[in-house]
């Protein structure tokens, strides 16, 4: 039986322990990302058979996410096997989120085939190209780059590290971007787990950069390196677009700054809103990390 605690700090160096397929680029693995979104402080975790389990919650509902090995030959299909009891003795819904197909062949078909699959397309991570980020090479990029070119000559700012002292004018940013935002939960929730991020940065091994125009910060993006692939991870970006091409320059300088060495960057998922995957899809992803929910619905 499963016998889950508390996430905390402390669990940090476990998931530091974790084994994922060399080829993997998501952020479901990240201790960091499931610090900062256990904004209700709901989330629980377990060590069972080399498998860490973490189950949360996603919006309204309580999920669980992909099983976590701790070695290249954790087993799988008995961890999916205990959550799906756990959920039963628990009277709750069994759903397992953002499973990748890779992570899904390492399920024995005879209990896959018992659930169903479901591809979520509003949760698929955009994969870019780290240097084609930092580089902006034309045509591919040429809009792109225009952009910053005039955000450049049209503006003088400083671009810079995050300070205490920026968080007054980084949640300010963020509530006039909320306000034309119409998934009001969604906003507030990641309003929640911005702060969790900008008050932990050191502790949870992230870091974030604003851009100020007259005294104010008008942008801002807070990420981080996957520690078990080298990912770059884009958690939040937010800009005021009453500065034209500020959005391609906070994208450009961040990852200047904090990605010359990685291969990819993750910038998540559009969460099926039209405007954000019309954004997402202009950079010009190398791919797009489809994953699915395993679910006993019928």
């Amino acid at each position: 039986m499963l016998e889950f605690e508390s996430l905390t700090l402390k669990h940090k160096d476990l998931f530091a322990k974790i084994h994922p397929d060399p080829e993997y680029c998501g952020c479901e693995y990240e201790f960091s990302a499931a610090f900062i979104w256990n904004i209700r402080k709901e989330a629980i975790v377990c060590v069972y058979n080399d498998v860490l389990i973490l189950s949360g919650r996603f919006y309204s509902h309580p999920v669980f996410y992909p099983p976590m090995p701790l070695s290249g030959g954790a087993d799988l299909t008995g961890s999916v096997e205990e959550i799906h009891k756990y959920c039963e003795k628990a009277e709750r819904k069994f759903i397992i989120k953002a499973l990748t197909d890779k992570m899904l062949s390492r399920i024995g078909a005879g209990l896959l085939n018992r659930f169903k699959v479901i591809p979520d397309r509003d949760l698929y991570d955009y994969i870019y190209d780290a240097q084609e980020l930092i580089n902006l090479p034309t045509p591919k990029f040429h809009d792109k780059k225009n952009h910053l070119n005039q955000f450049m000559l049209n503006y003088r700012f400083d671009y810079r590290a995050y300070r205490d002292g920026d968080l007054e004018d980084i949640l300010s940013l963020f509530d006039g971007w909320a306000e034309t935002n119409p998934d009001k939960a969604g906003a507030e929730a990641e309003r929640r787990a911005l702060i969790n991020a900008l008050k932990h940065l050191k502790a949870i091994d992230m870091f974030a950069d604003v851009i100020i125009i007259d005294g104010r910060v008008r942008a801002f993006a807070v990420g981080s390196v996957s520690r078990s692939n080298g990912t770059g991870i884009v958690n939040f970006e937010k800009a005021d677009i009453h500065y034209k091409g500020i959005y391609a320059a906070v994208n450009n300088f961040f990852a200047k700054t904090h990605f010359s060495n990685c291969k990819y960057v993750n910038r998540q998922e559009d969460m099926g809103f039209p405007g954000l995957r019309r954004s997402k899809m202009s950079y010009n992803p190398v791919f797009l990390l489809e994953k699915s929910l395993l679910t006993n619905d019928k």
